[in-house]
């Protein structure tokens, strides 16, 4: 629905006026002041075009609560090329794309075929180096859903899991995980699942205390476009829509149970 454009933290504001030049544009009349802000979070600007397919502008791999296997330097720096629409194009490296595409499944809850998929051909070329991409998943706490993305494309497609990581597959531990991304396979709409689900299965997929914690921080804290849309700050004021997060789910929240107070009646 979209392509994914790498770019170097430092690029993201040139390339992002390169775009508007031919016709993108932040979503919902977004200010660049607003943007800076409530896509933090997600490392990405997404950008939308009157007659073109979307483009999500990334300066980083993965939004925060997920961690950092990859910094944007080493995926540009060591992109190989490949050919579209007449030209040479960078892309990840086959190690990194391995990386990329067993975090990126498991941070959409494994929620399209295309993703298992994409995971049972990466398992079939010799070109990549499964002992990094454990050590790059594990470095960001993020072994146990890479290891349920693996265990499920040899499941669905019937590809071996790779050797060189096979010992670290734990069967009690993402088990749990395989049978959630199958139910989430079969739902006609991933949207339709429960937020308790989603979080069950991303808190499950994550290794240890401290990258729970970044999540669950991420979750509760990292401002999003909903803050925008709910409270419009001037751009000089662009800065408190984390304060602003705060009090939109606060007031949701009380809003919410004054509903469900009434429709239960006096206790």
């Amino acid at each position: 629905v979209d392509l994914d454009l790498l770019v170097a933290p430092a690029d993201r504001e040139r390339a992002l006026r390169l775009l508007a030049a031919v016709g993108y544009a932040l979503p919902g009349g977004v200010s660049l002041a607003t943007a800076r802000t409530v896509y933090a979070g997600t490392g990405a600007w997404p950008l939308a075009h009157a007659t073109a397919l979307g483009v999500d502008l990334h300066w980083t791999l993965q939004a925060t609560g997920f961690g950092t296997a990859l910094e944007a330097r080493d995926v540009l720096r060591d992109r190989v090329p490949a050919a579209a629409g007449g030209r040479a194009i960078g892309i990840p490296a086959p190690t990194h794309a391995a990386t990329l595409a067993l975090l990126h499944a498991a941070k959409h809850l494994w929620a399209s075929l295309e993703l298992v998929l994409s995971i049972a051909h990466l398992t079939r070329r010799r070109d990549v180096d499964w002992a990094v991409v454990y050590g790059l998943a594990a470095r960001a706490g993020a072994w146990t859903g890479a290891a349920a993305g693996l265990a499920l494309a040899a499941k669905i497609f019937g590809v071996d899991v790779p050797s060189e990581v096979s010992a670290h597959v734990r069967p009690q531990r993402v088990r749990p995980l395989v049978t959630a991304a199958i139910a989430f396979l079969s739902m006609p709409d991933v949207a339709g699942a429960s937020l308790r689900a989603e979080l069950t299965a991303h808190w499950a997929a994550l290794d240890g205390l401290t990258a729970r914690a970044r999540y669950a921080a991420w979750r509760l804290l990292a401002p999003t476009p909903l803050e925008a849309a709910w409270w419009p700050l001037p751009d000089r004021l662009a800065s408190f829509y984390a304060p602003v997060r705060l009090i939109r789910l606060l007031t949701v929240r009380r809003r919410d149970g004054a509903r469900g107070s009434r429709r239960s009646g006096p206790q």
